[in-house]
């Protein structure tokens, strides 16, 4: 979370510095390229992160205009419309998650704290 720049950082100071080049520095095209290349993102999957994003965005504006939260707006949905949203949950976590034989629990990021 945006909270461990903080808890991690030697400093406020370098924390905000950290923060600040996060918004500010995205970097030419090609650094963009190269970085997502290096981290093993191909760009079928940086396009479906960028899409899954944007309707989440839209999905929480149109939450808040109308007062509520996300969840809150699914609740007033028909329970086949709520299905349908689970649904699309299950498949893209089936479909996009990284699991099987060769990975283990070790490797998860906050098991090496």
């Amino acid at each position: 979370s945006f909270a461990w720049i903080f808890f991690r950082s030697e400093s406020l100071g370098s924390a905000l510095r950290y923060v600040q080049n996060m918004i500010m520095h995205w970097g030419t095209m090609e650094q963009i390229r190269a970085e997502r290349i290096s981290i093993g993102v191909t760009a079928y999957e940086a396009v479906i992160f960028v899409v899954a994003l944007l309707l989440i965005f839209l999905l929480e504006i149109r939450a808040n205009a109308d007062g509520r939260t996300v969840p809150d707006m699914l609740l007033t949905k028909s329970a086949a419309a709520r299905m349908c949203v689970y649904y699309c949950f299950i498949v893209a976590m089936a479909v996009f998650g990284i699991y099987g034989s060769g990975l283990s629990e070790s490797a998860f990021l906050y098991m090496q704290y």
